[in-house]
């Protein structure tokens, strides 16, 4: 006879954590899928009408374990050169699984002051992967329900899109005069009351904005005044205290959640103007652009009060000079300028010189043979002529800065000038053939 004490227990069944954990990778591949096939359900019931899918589709995004994973993924990827080693899945899995929308993880932000090119400086806040693949989330959850502005083009197509509305309004309405108008602070004006009770009224819960788009002061990090003291270009950046005071105001800037709520609160201002304004908005880059340079006036006049009765804050706005569109004007690192009213756009002559110099910084990294220096060449040509691939000539600027580079370095850059030039002009014309199809 078998006695019942000494027979094995059966074992508890596996809960999904436990499968997971056992095959990340396939894991990973299925969180994908989960999170793209909610995502798709949500939209069409928000486009449907369908009130009370659409509510049950945003609060399983919130806590979908698949969900999770992908976001993570998503997250470790975009942290990728923040990170000491690049995360295995079983790694991503088990951050996924201990993610909470609503309680904040035991991970520390980094807080650092950051100058700007025309003087001043940002606080930036640098999240870990948890922190960040809780903001992806947070997005996703809401961005279905917002309606933006149709010029406004930071969510809506990029950088191409601003710049290919902005050559429709002087070949198609007859813009002859242009102003770019700024948010001055913009992340920092907007109050986080108001962005608590706006995402309330998209189906997110308080506490799960206040723990996810905001940083508790419990785990924000600030550097030492010593850590950048050591140039010039750094003494006029504010002491740790100054920092972290300022940091506590607005949506904090380095979260990836900050932009749709910064968009969201332009858009309340934008609805101020008619639609039939000439208008291009990229994030808070504002070009007003006008027949007549009367109507220009108005026009930022009339941004201008808006934007100091706007729900989300008193936004002040910085009014650049007013140029006509034959002179030519700067925007998004784009030159645009008419000929017989027709626009042309090129790369400013800022954004050329930024090329250059980043092309011969990786070329000096090619020669002296150090890891990976080829393929940060070719991604720089790549992503540059994905920038500007509306201009016809990108190929042979980068062929031009990398022989004037090759030229500079001496010998042993000109032996390696044909694979150099081999392996980032293919870059580029590859980026520039599928924008120029796009």
């Amino acid at each position: 006879m078998t006695i019942a004490a000494d027979m094995p227990a059966e074992k508890p069944p596996l809960t999904g954590g436990d499968r997971a954990l056992m095959a990340p990778r396939r894991a990973q591949r299925w969180g994908a899928q989960d999170a793209d096939e909610l995502q798709r359900k949500y939209q069409d019931a928000v486009s449907a009408g369908q009130r009370r899918a659409a509510r049950t589709y945003q609060r399983i995004l919130g806590f979908s374990f698949g969900v999770k994973i992908a976001a993570t993924d998503e997250a470790a990827k975009k942290q990728c050169h923040r990170l000491p080693e690049k995360m295995k899945p079983r790694d991503v899995v088990e951050a996924a699984f201990s993610l909470d929308m609503r309680q904040v993880p035991d991970e520390p932000v980094r807080l650092y002051a950051q100058p700007k090119d025309k003087g001043g400086w940002r606080p930036i806040h640098v999240y870990g992967v948890q922190n960040h693949a809780r903001q992806i989330i947070l997005g996703w959850m809401i961005q279905p329900r917002v309606q933006l502005d149709p010029r406004q083009f930071a969510l809506q197509g990029g950088v191409p899109a601003a710049i290919a509305a902005a050559k429709d309004q002087i070949n198609h309405h007859n813009a002859r005069w242009a102003v770019e108008v700024d948010f001055t602070n913009c992340f920092g004006t907007i109050d986080r009351e108001w962005a608590v009770n706006r995402l309330r009224g998209l189906g997110v819960p308080e506490q799960v904005t206040r723990a996810t788009a905001f940083p508790d002061d419990n785990y924000v990090r600030t550097p030492t005044s010593s850590d950048w003291l050591w140039s010039d270009r750094y003494l006029s950046l504010p002491g740790p205290l100054t920092l972290r005071s300022q940091a506590r105001s607005g949506v904090p800037q380095g979260a990836a959640c900050s932009s749709l709520i910064a968009e969201i609160a332009i858009s309340d201002i934008l609805s101020a103007l008619q639609i039939t304004d000439q208008v291009v908005v990229y994030a808070d880059n504002v070009l007003l652009m006008a027949p007549t340079r009367r109507e220009l006036e108005r026009l930022a006049d009339t941004l201008g009060s808006a934007a100091l009765r706007g729900s989300a804050g008193r936004f002040a706005l910085k009014r650049g000079k007013v140029r006509r569109v034959d002179w030519g004007f700067d925007y998004l690192g784009h030159r645009i300028h008419s000929y017989r009213g027709k626009a042309h756009v090129e790369p400013s002559r800022a954004a050329m010189e930024d090329c250059a110099k980043t092309i011969m910084k990786r070329m000096r990294d090619v020669v002296r043979g150090k890891p990976r220096a080829l393929r940060r060449l070719r991604s720089f040509c790549r992503g540059w002529a994905a920038a500007f691939s509306m201009w016809s000539r990108v190929v042979e600027n980068i062929r031009g800065a990398l022989f004037r580079g090759a030229m500079l370095l001496g010998r042993a850059a000109v032996d390696r000038l044909r694979d150099i030039m081999a392996c980032a002009t293919r870059a580029a014309g590859t980026e520039q053939h599928a924008g120029s199809r796009s």
